[in-house]
């Protein structure tokens, strides 16, 4: 039977005005195309403006943590802080998510030296403040917890907008090189038999704190961490991926069996799309270049897509060939099986990681950032778990063309970013455990503890056992009765909140 092609829709179309030609080929069904393609940012942008209105509902309170003046905790009371904080993920029904602009309110975790004075912050939402503070006083009885006012918020002394009269800057946010269910080296491996015993381990804090005292004056370095929880939903798809790095799929040595036609189409598959992609990868680059104008004013609104799962599994085979190849590991091999085990075994949370260094001209050092302060994760790169990497789209240097253009974009691009507490802006974000964040941010222990580290000025201790509750100003409990039923009475307790509180 023969199929033949009607070619008359194709004859009937003007070829010789480009407009009419265009609004034909509309017409006739590539408005499809056209709406295809446009659909994620009309979305994108009307999910964007419902959410404008939810954050005015949400206002954050900044926390200054003061760190008790001897700390003998363990650096486990802080995985389960940070556990705790895991219980504020809620799922949203498409209502709240397009309609109400409901989203998972995030939490920021903060180191900041101010010309060599060391203090901890964090960020969280007004409404979940007194969670956030039972959680460390759980954990840290001694610690002291101060609500600052918005503008006592150590922010304003940064810039805005670079290039400044006063300031200059350097920042990036950091991310894994390899797929999110690998672990990086976490403080669990810092801590020897020995001196776990003696409760004591080498803290590679210590580097960061040891980096941040030594600041000059006029010089600043801000850590931040946000996280958001996120489902556990992710645990069980990263499942499938230590399924196969141990050989549990289907097939002999945990292989899946393949045809040799199928062999040789995929191997002539891979060469012809190798010839393609020659020109196309040229041209991108050179695209990328001209372009990467407006990467940065784009990365302060939405993070890069991840990597595709095609990328995903090239790394991961590239990650342990052994694995797959033989059923006895080598003790490394098992280590790491252990530790993404671990990982996926955890509360996970959606991170961003961002350093910034501000300093003022005079005393402004390079090194500071590039060396120093990417120094600090180097401790927990590890080539057979994870490595730490700048941020390829928020690294404030650029190349070749419109360096200087672009640098300065991307710096404002991280400053704006970083004073929102922004998670979602900038590089694509990260999935971390429990125990990875503990790593990241806590408290150091009494023998790690810096000269210039903000402690407690007087230990906070629980009152004794039988102390009556003391009732707030105002407020007198007799006098309930002789309320009417349905009436306010005029002398309720003092709100918990002052109005600075919200905009």
């Amino acid at each position: 039977m023969l199929i033949g092609i009607d070619i008359a829709f194709w004859k009937r179309l003007h070829y010789d005005n480009l407009f009419t030609l265009a609004f034909e080929l509309l017409l006739a069904g590539g408005w499809l195309f056209v709406f295809y393609n446009v659909w994620p940012h009309i979305k994108d942008a009307w999910i964007n403006w419902r959410q404008e209105f939810f954050a005015a509902e949400n206002p954050s309170v900044l926390l200054e943590i003061r760190l008790p003046q001897k700390n003998k905790r363990p650096i486990e009371a802080i995985e389960q802080l940070f556990a705790e904080i895991h219980a504020l993920r809620r799922d949203q029904t498409w209502w709240e998510t397009l309609w109400k602009g409901q989203y998972i309110l995030k939490v920021a975790f903060e180191i900041v030296s101010i010309e060599g004075q060391i203090r901890f912050f964090a960020r969280p939402v007004y409404k979940h403040k007194h969670l956030l503070e039972s959680a460390i006083y759980a954990q840290y009885p001694d610690a002291e917890i101060i609500s600052l006012k918005p503008e006592d918020d150590f922010v304003h002394i940064f810039p805005d907008k670079i290039p400044d009269k006063e300031f200059d800057m350097l920042g990036s946010e950091y991310v894994l090189s390899k797929p999110d269910y690998y672990p990086f080296k976490t403080y669990k491996e810092y801590q020897h038999r020995f001196m776990r015993e003696i409760g004591y381990f080498a803290d590679p804090l210590r580097h960061l704190l040891e980096l941040m005292q030594n600041l000059k004056e006029g010089e600043y370095l801000w850590y931040q961490i946000s996280v958001v929880p996120e489902s556990d939903s992710w645990n069980k798809k990263q499942k499938k991926h230590l399924n196969r790095l141990l050989g549990r799929s289907s097939g002999e040595n945990g292989v899946e069996s393949k045809t040799i036609f199928q062999m040789m189409k995929g191997h002539a598959f891979s060469i012809f799309l190798s010839i393609i992609l020659i020109p196309i990868s040229f041209i991108g680059e050179f695209w990328r270049q001209i372009s990467c104008l407006h990467e940065a004013f784009l990365s302060q609104f939405r993070k890069k897509k991840p990597a595709s799962h095609k990328t995903v599994k090239k790394e991961e085979n590239m990650a342990l060939p052994k694995v797959l190849e033989k059923h006895s590991l080598t003790e490394k091999e098992k280590k790491v099986i252990d530790a993404i085990e671990r990982k996926i075994s955890q509360q996970i949370f959606k991170t961003c990681v961002r350093v910034l260094y501000f300093a003022k001209k005079p005393v402004f050092a390079k090194f500071r950032f590039w060396s120093e302060a990417h120094g600090f994760f180097r401790h927990f790169s590890d080539i057979d778990y994870n490595v730490w990497t700048r941020g390829p789209h928020t690294k404030t240097s650029a190349d070749y063309f419109f360096a200087k253009t672009r640098k300065r974009m991307r710096q404002n691009a991280i400053i704006f970013n970083a004073k929102g507490r922004d998670w979602l802006a900038g590089d694509r974000w990260i999935y971390l455990g429990t125990e990875e964040l503990a790593t990241l941010w806590h408290f150091p222990s009494e023998r790690d503890m810096t000269t210039n580290v903000q402690v407690a000025d007087t230990p906070v201790t629980t009152p004794p056992r039988g102390t009556p509750m003391r009732a707030r100003a105002g407020f007198n409990k007799e006098r309930m009765a002789d309320i009417p039923l349905g009436q306010a009475p005029d002398n309720l307790p003092i709100p918990e909140f002052e109005p600075y509180n919200y905009p």
